[in-house]
């Protein structure tokens, strides 16, 4: 979730294996916190590790796939950084981008990371080296896009048309001239969120203000995506939350289950079930599915080893695998890492103005020394005579 602090929080919680929850604030920090077992009982002031590196509000996370504490931060200063979290520090910054960045995606087994932006263009970048791979014009329309990396290394974008037109395309990620599909859904104002199930290849989309949620089935024959049929409510929804494949009700059938908040920030849970007579373990509605534990350290994957997820069975259901202990790095005192930049929108306006003052003051001292050197040009002319 974001807000407009500039800090950006994210929650390491026992049992679940790889973080998977994070909030965005506004003061250019990255926050990570421990929960305790049981969960929260208080409020939470101390957090386990502060990552510092932007000079504007954060709004964008997207931790690795398949590394152990690697994680992927945006923000409002247009620079995309990669941390390992367990050290506290940067392993590369990226600045490519020239405005806003709305969506990233990592891609499957974390080699590549994708890139929607303000600018209208959609990025596939090398995270280790830096550098942007393929680029490409994105949706024409001029509100935020969304964007995920599917297993198969396609790109699913949601956007808007020039008209104002709510459409989703399917990209090939190394040829971004023109997507392999594109497809009109509405024209309502929305910003649709996209949701990728690697497991079944179903999207789903859940457009902000609707109170419905389509879902569709990805393949890579034409024509690419088949619409299978919609979740309908009268209440609209502010955005959606997902719970991870390993923990839905198998007994049940339930393939996916949404968590949508509403205007009134009431929470509904949506579940998505595949009726079936039989009472025996669905394989094709639950193939392997990724698991709790990392494939590698995040040192290993900066050294250039790519890895796909350890997948589980849910046919017994889900078992959490022990956790290690998380080591939080030993915190920087802030004095030795600010900046001194401004960091929220009253001290950027601040700034501007002081600088726009100073500015002024320095184009007023050099006019009148440009007066007083043809003074003296003139005096020296005159004296030469």
């Amino acid at each position: 979730s974001a807000s407009d602090d500039c800090y950006v929080k994210c929650w390491v919680i026992p049992d679940g294996g790889i973080t998977d929850n994070m909030s965005a604030s506004d003061d250019c920090y990255v926050k990570c916190w421990v929960i305790p077992d049981g969960g929260i009982t208080d409020n939470m002031s101390d957090s386990a590790v502060d990552l510092l590196g932007h000079q504007r509000r954060v709004g964008v996370l997207a931790w690795h796939p398949t590394a152990e504490n690697v994680l992927a931060s945006a923000g409002y200063d247009y620079l995309l950084l990669i941390w390992n979290v367990a050290k506290g520090e940067i392993m590369q910054r990226i600045e490519c981008h020239t405005d806003t960045i709305y969506c990233m995606s990592w891609s499957f087994n974390g080699q590549l990371l994708a890139t929607t932006s303000k600018d209208k263009k959609i990025r596939v970048l090398d995270p280790r080296e830096g550098v942007v791979r393929h680029e490409g014009a994105g949706h024409a329309g001029s509100k935020a896009s969304r964007i995920v990396f599917t297993k198969d290394n396609r790109l699913v974008t949601t956007g808007f048309s020039r008209m104002s037109e709510r459409q989703y395309a399917i990209w090939d990620s190394t040829k971004l001239d023109k997507p392999v599909k594109l497809e009109m859904i509405d024209t309502s104002s929305g910003v649709l969120f996209p949701y990728y199930d690697v497991s079944t290849n179903m999207l789903y989309l859940a457009g902000k203000g609707d109170g419905n949620i389509r879902y569709f089935e990805l393949t890579q024959e034409r024509p690419y995506c088949h619409y299978l049929s919609e979740f309908k409510s009268s209440a609209p929804q502010r955005g959606i939350g997902v719970l991870p494949k390993r923990a839905v009700n198998i007994g049940s059938c339930e393939v996916t289950r949404l968590f949508k908040l509403q205007v009134k920030g009431l929470v509904e849970p949506i579940s998505f079930v595949v009726p079936r007579k039989s009472e025996l373990f669905q394989v094709d509605l639950f193939p392997p599915c990724p698991g709790d534990k990392p494939s590698m350290g995040a040192e290993e994957w900066w050294e250039g080893a790519n890895k796909p997820p350890i997948n589980i069975s849910l046919r017994d259901g889900f078992k959490p695998s022990e956790q290690k202990e998380f080591a939080a790095p030993v915190k920087k005192a802030v004095e030795e890492v600010d900046s001194g930049a401004p960091k929220n929108e009253r001290e950027l306006r601040k700034a501007y103005y002081e600088l726009k003052d100073e500015n002024k003051r320095l184009q007023e001292r050099l006019s009148s020394q440009e007066i007083k050197i043809r003074q003296l040009e003139s005096e020296l002319r005159s004296l030469q005579s």
